[in-house]
């Protein structure tokens, strides 16, 4: 355990942080060292892929251009960068003796409330009163309510799984099992990776949020992956055809996969139904 000077439990030691950080942000870094070093916590830092330094030759390597991203977009390099360095990430974490990890990017503001929330799940999974493959902790503020398929609740905070089916990757709580199932079909890359987590119905993953949300964005913090921002996509006949077609292919999948899963009534969004955690058994209120 990893303990407090006044000797309060404050993580298991089976829990490994893991920062994702570009060389050029060390400013970003000394942030998140303060955070942890407050909340008595060690963190591993993850040297990030730069989106500025990467060639195209090397965009082309990894990305599959046959299969067009939601909105009918191409990888933007960004997305690319932003990939492959969750990537890193999970194969750092898998490599280490940690059951579990936290998985986050510079620009998120790690809170005491957010420990509490881990140590919670942590000790349901352990203990087989929760299943999950990973947990999103971080998100926009708009969206910090929508939860209907809720597991329990603790505390302030409810557990479920969200009416928005694309998790915020910024901050995100994985086991073992659960990035081995991800890094499995993550090469090549065929969409941006907070898309990717959604595709339950393809790498097998399953995910749970919390509302509100325990983690939140750096106020004024924008993406340091590359220099130019992304202009906006101009929704032309060929861009909405793609985006129909890309629907049509994703759609059936994740409500099959949800239904499978989660029950007919989670799986529909029917407001006030129960995770699943096997056939015939539902999850208890804390």
């Amino acid at each position: 355990m990893i303990q407090a000077p006044t000797g309060q439990v404050l993580m298991r030691r089976d829990i490994g942080f893991y920062v994702i950080n570009l060389e050029r942000s060390a400013d970003r870094l000394a942030e998140v060292a303060q955070v942890f070093g407050a909340l008595c916590l060690p963190f591993e830092r993850i040297t990030a892929v730069d989106g500025r330094t990467m060639g195209k030759e090397a965009i082309r390597a990894v990305y599959d251009g046959r299969f067009s991203l939601d909105g009918g977009c191409y990888l933007h390099d960004t997305w690319v960068a932003i990939t492959l360095s969750h990537i890193r990430a999970l194969e750092t974490f898998l490599s280490s003796e940690n059951a579990f990890a936290v998985i986050l990017e510079d620009d998120a503001v790690f809170t005491a409330e957010a420990l509490f929330i881990i140590n919670h799940l942590v000790a349901a999974k352990a203990d087989g009163t929760l299943e999950f493959d990973g947990v999103e902790l971080m998100g926009p503020a708009n969206n910090s309510r929508d939860v209907i398929a809720q597991a329990r609740k603790v505390g302030g905070y409810t557990i479920g799984r969200p009416a928005k089916t694309t998790p915020i990757s910024g901050c995100m709580l994985y086991t073992r099992e659960g990035a081995e199932k991800l890094l499995r079909h993550a090469l090549p890359i065929r969409t941006h990776w907070d898309n990717y987590l959604s595709l339950s119905w393809r790498h097998g993953a399953r995910y749970l949020t919390v509302r509100p949300f325990p983690v939140h964005a750096r106020e004024g913090s924008a993406s340091t992956y590359h220099g130019l921002e992304a202009g906006p996509v101009r929704l032309t006949l060929l861009l909405r055809i793609r985006r129909a077609f890309y629907r049509i292919y994703q759609g059936p999948r994740r409500l099959m996969f949800s239904l499978s899963w989660l029950g007919l009534a989670a799986g529909l969004r029917i407001p006030g139904s129960y995770q699943r955690i096997k056939r015939g058994s539902t999850l208890p209120k804390a």
